[in-house]
């Protein structure tokens, strides 16, 4: 609601970071920054209660003599409002003594001096409700005689930049045009790709651009397919009558042979325009599906797998034209779709960047910056603080969002327009703190109207599964072949499960996922109609069962195992090889010397690092030294370029060795890598040695082979599949019914053909029964090849796109009436339910589990925001509060993931809060038996985790304006109008929501009767306490809550009445839900 903020366009306050200065003296003072109040957008004002300084330190010896200067040149200076609007500022243009300041910088012992404020505000909204959040400022001094730095200064100080703890904004929108449409991100470890939905194009076509272009292509390759001899003949004969059919229907191909026909079809004329390709496609297929049903048994039987296949993968193809998503095209030459994501930084002082950088020590790896935060030095942002990781990111999406651009006003020959909507991916196990700055930075930095970050990394591959079997303009094929491969749960309405897992292995990340989608046939029944020719109207509900990740396992890994192995290769090619005993024993001495050894043999260390199977660690101790001797790739973060590139010459070589090594299929395979391959990275490790290191390795070059590439990768492949295991294993319940129906593969680690065995024999048993027996299909296996990469994108922008726009036409009955059918598919459902399990850690490592992956979401303010809450009961009451709070969600078997973290005495000491320990914290031998205090853990749909505080059992704010009164129906026997209190309730309440076929109606009870002279006591009746007013010190009500109400009907009105025993319903109130 309100945020305190520091700030200064002096020169003499330098800001190193939005709670950081360091100060410099301007004549006889040193200034001090601005405090400035911001309300959050949306927020007009908030009543201010108090501002002070509750805390101060420093590192001089007269503690108390600098602390009453600050008291007196800060505190005192502040101005107070009843109402904050906007910006509020509260004190300006203060400083402190110089004098006093060099004085006490004195006694530091040589180090500046340093001091740490802490200031409390306390505020309350309109509703009434309060807060008193704490901000901490640093400040560092200089030396008196000490002028400030000759920085750069931005064309503009950025109050909002600081405020929110981004970089400064990079550009500004105001006055130019604004894109109509949106664009999906997909910010990768090694690359990054882009998705447009660009709505400008109509698209008059029958079937997809992409899929008649596969389409032609299989047709062009049935055309000029040769048949077995045995049925070449009865083939040559069906060709014949194949070119009859198409010149009939195309006149205009009458003088071309069948080939050139096919070389058509494949673009080979390119003066055809689309029209004319499309007809002639729609007439081969036609003759072609015409000869399959003449044919006999035998050219059948090898005819149709051809037919079907060519359909099969045409319509396998993602309906990009008809869905109007575009891939950004990085490089017109090329044509590709993906930019590396290396990033170097230019030599200007005002930081800049280039994108993608050629250079060998680019920075990679920028995501992982996200949760750990570092500065740059001598570089400086458009403002002039100090520049961090933060603002190479921002750079790094200005970039990506620029080409976009210019792709899409190139291509139309348009004016650049600038993107104000942009969807940003992330992988799944990034900190909700770290997904809140990703969307802070992108939105400020690039000034954007909207950032979406519903969708990680995970999800957004499974959605994109999903874009291909729903996508295009017949949505209806993709419902009723799931419905065909889905188990039937229910017939009123008909409803068919299936449970889709994903694994997307990226570069640096293993993002996982498994959706349950629920098909539901919601056709409206029609009297006296024809229900054989209508239409079905069918709703997809998709759901995140639960989901995972590795924040460090992806191709990036398998490449380090990789480089180890190949550093290891070529360290025993140097020491074991033939000849030159001389240079070999000068080598083997060093060896030696690196495992602390004198004298003995010494075994070949590549099928040490092969046989290491450490999931942390991927070269084996007794190895590691030897690699670091003899061929030394480490370098330090500020070792200048000429060290880094042995490291980056030979990790390109690993890399290349993996993708090569990762296609072969025969295990008695090798790849050779030559001396030509390892001269720059011998030259750039050790210039002194390099001549004679190639002179020892091989003739041939190294032979890396598959099978012990096999060995080496199998388990890191393992560890990654292992984590969709352990997720299918703690969803599905294979004793209730439940399986696992299909396995998506996305992300390019997955073209390895090792990867699918793995997934089969891993899964297999995970998803088994009691029996032991596999309850799902191996053959079940997708990988998506072509867009491998650019899966997450896509995904994410289909999804978003069916939010922003309309999904389908509801139950039309025109349409059904022509027998067309109509699927809506509902996105939003996706966040209905929680994606992972959250628990406490307790002891060592024990686990309290306080909320379950697939929990749904409920609203639970009156903003609609959705979030799962730990639920009191008598049974199980909210954990009492320990002194750390550490919220945890499962990674795998053997690792959580840290969520958050809550210190209460931390949070009291800022908030200068002085609590009873008897109270407040748990008894001496740690089990809580002492404390009165509970928590609740809250997750929302970000999976944001919250914790509300309760002395015992909790009580609830119910704003009395926002009631709905019954005791005007009620009579003195039940409402005691002198006493105001409740004797009884002579009729049940019920509301009206969205009726059903098994609820016609709609009617739900929410409370029961209750009856004068009942033997049950009012704290029976109403258990719970309610408060009209936030203050602690309000009167509490007794209450009661009802279960969830029902679904809304569709006006989104509910209706509620009284019902009196044995009576029919009468009419009360009518309300909508907040």
């Amino acid at each position: 609601m309100l945020n305190l903020v520091f700030e200064s366009s002096k020169p003499h306050v330098e800001a190193l970071d939005a709670d950081r200065f360091h100060l410099y003296a301007d004549g006889d003072r040193y200034p001090l920054p601005d405090a400035v109040l911001y309300t959050e957008p949306g927020v007009t004002s908030v009543t201010l209660q108090e501002v002070r300084i509750t805390d101060i330190t420093h590192n001089a010896l007269d503690r108390e003599l600098l602390r009453g200067e600050v008291r007196t040149q800060w505190e005192s200076a502040v101005r107070m409002a009843g109402d904050a609007t906007k910006r509020h500022v509260l004190v300006e243009d203060r400083g402190l003594t110089a004098a006093l300041v060099a004085a006490m910088a004195a006694t530091t012992g040589g180090t500046p001096l340093e001091l740490v404020v802490t200031w409390r505000y306390a505020y309350a909204d309109k509703s009434g409700v309060q807060a008193a959040p704490a901000r901490e400022v640093r400040l560092t001094f200089a030396a008196r005689n000490e002028a400030p730095p000759a920085r750069p200064r931005g064309p503009f100080p950025d109050p909002d930049a600081v405020r929110l703890g981004v970089p400064a904004a990079l550009r500004h929108r105001s006055g130019r045009p604004s894109y109509g449409g949106f664009v999906a991100v997909d910010f990768g470890t090694s690359a990054s790709t882009i998705t447009a939905l660009d709505t400008r194009r109509p698209v008059m076509r029958p079937v997809d651009l992409g899929q008649a272009r596969r389409l032609r292509s299989h047709m062009a390759a049935i055309l000029r397919a040769n048949a077995p001899a045995e049925l070449s003949g009865r083939w040559q004969e069906q060709l014949d009558e194949i070119r009859k059919q198409v010149t009939i229907a195309q006149p205009d191909v009458a003088h071309l042979s069948l080939t050139e026909v096919a070389d058509r079809l494949d673009g080979g004329s390119r003066g055809d325009g689309g029209a004319r390709l499309d007809a002639l496609l729609d007439s081969v297929c036609v003759a072609v599906e015409g000869r399959l049903a003449e044919a006999d048994d035998a050219l059948r039987k090898w005819l149709a797998p051809r037919v079907l296949e060519a359909y099969d993968d045409a319509f396998r193809v993602p309906a990009l034209d008809t869905l109007r998503m575009r891939p950004v095209v990085f490089d017109k030459d090329t044509g590709a779709t993906e930019i590396a994501s290396a990033v170097s930084i230019k030599d200007d002082r005002e930081l800049d960047i280039e994108l993608p950088s050629r250079e060998l020590g680019a920075m990679r790896q920028l995501k992982a910056r996200l949760t750990n935060r570092k500065p740059i030095e001598g570089r400086f942002g458009r403002d002039g603080r100090e520049a961090t990781t933060d603002d190479v990111i921002a750079h790094v999406y200005l970039r990506l969002a620029e080409a976009a651009e210019h792709f899409l006003s190139d291509d139309e020959d348009r004016d650049l327009q600038l993107l104000s909507h942009l969807v940003v991916t992330y992988p799944t196990t990034t900190p909700p703190e770290a997904r809140t700055r990703l969307r802070r930075i992108v939105g400020h930095c690039l000034d954007l109207d909207k950032v979406v970050t519903n969708y990680d990394e995970g999800v957004a591959a499974a959605l994109f599964f999903l874009m291909r079997d729903f996508g295009g303009a017949r949505a209806e094929f993709g419902a009723e072949g799931l419905r065909a491969r889905s188990r039937q749960v229910a017939t009123d309405p008909p409803t068919w499960h299936q449970n889709m897992l994903v694994v997307d292995i990226g570069a640096g990340t293993t993002d996982i996922a498994l959706l349950r989608l629920t098909l539901i046939d919601r056709t409206p029944a029609v009297a006296g109609g024809n229900e054989t020719v209508r239409g079905k109207y069918y709703v997809l509900l998709p759901e995140v069962l639960n989901s995972t990740g590795h924040p460090q396992l992806g191709g990036d890994f398998l490449t380090l195992r990789v480089f180890h192995w190949l550093k290891a290769s070529i360290v025993d090619a140097l020491l074991f090889g033939p000849g030159h005993p001389q240079e070999r024993a000068a080598l083997m001495t060093k060896a030696r010397q690196a495992l602390g050894l004198s004298e003995g043999e010494l075994a070949p260390f590549a099928p040490q690092v092969v046989d290491h199977d450490h999931h942390e660690r991927p070269v084996p101790p007794d190895v590691e030294p030897v690699l670091r001797e003899i061929l030394n790739t480490q370098w330090a973060e500020n070792a200048p370029p000429s060290a880094r590139n042995g490291f980056y010459n030979l990790w390109e070589v690993a890399e290349q060795a993996k993708i090569a090594l990762g296609r072969l299929t025969d295990e008695d395979d090798h790849w050779p890598v030559g001396a030509a391959a390892l001269e720059s990275a011998f030259g750039a490790i050790n210039p002194d040695q390099s001549r004679t290191w190639l002179k020892l390795l091989p003739e041939e070059g190294l032979r890396l082979s598959r099978a012990d590439f096999v060995g080496l990768i199998r388990p890191v492949l393992s560890q990654a599949v292992g984590l969709a295991g352990s997720v299918v294993r703690h969803s599905l319940d294979p004793a209730s019914g439940e399986r696992l129906d299909r396995v998506m593969l996305s992300g390019k680690t997955s073209l390895m053909p090792l990867m699918r065995q793995v997934v089969a024999e891993e899964l297999s048993a995970a998803a088994a029964d009691p029996k032991g027996e596999a309850v799902w299909n191996p053959a079940s296996v997708t990988v998506e090849a072509e867009f491998a990469k650019e899966a997450a994108s896509m995904g994410a922008c289909w999804a978003h796109s069916i939010v922003v726009r309309e999904t389908g036409v509801k139950g039309d009955d025109k349409l059904l009436n022509l027998g067309r059918t109509v699927v809506t598919i509902d996105v939003e459902n996706l966040f209905h339910s929680l994606p992972s399990s959250f628990s406490l850690l307790r002891v060592d490592t024990y686990h309290d589990a306080l909320l379950n992956a697939g929990m749904p979401l409920r609203e639970v303010d009156s903003s609609g925001r959705l979030a799962a809450r730990v639920e009191w009961s008598d049974e199980r009451p909210w954990p009492a509060l320990p002194q750390y709070v550490d919220i945890h969600r499962p990674g795998d078997s053997t690792r959580q993931l840290q969520w958050g973290v809550f210190r209460f005495e931390n949070v009291a000491k800022s908030q200068s809060f002085q609590y009873d320990p008897e109270i407040w914290l748990p008894s001496a031998d740690g089990t809580g038996g002492g404390a009165r205090i509970c928590f609740q853990l809250e997750v929302d749909q970000g999976l944001t985790p919250r914790l509300h505080l309760s002395n015992g059992k909790p009580h609830y704010y119910v704003p009395g304006q926002r009631a709905l009164e019954i005791r005007d129906f009620l009579d003195s026997q039940w409402w005691d109008r002198a006493e105001g209190r409740l004797r009884g309730l002579p009729a049940s309440v019920w509301v009206v929501g969205r009726a059903s076929k098994g609820n016609p109606s709609g009617a739900v009870e929410l409370f029961p009767a209750w009856l004068s002279g009942s033997d049950e006591p009012t704290a029976a009746y109403f258990p719970e306490f309610f408060h009209e007013q936030p203050g602690l010190d309000s009167e509490p009500v007794p209450g009661r809550i009802s279960a969830e109400l029902p679904p809304a009907p569709a006006n989104r009105d509910y209706r509620f009445f009284l019902r009196l025993p044995g009576a029919e319903s009468g009419s009360w109130a009518t309300s909508r839900p907040p």
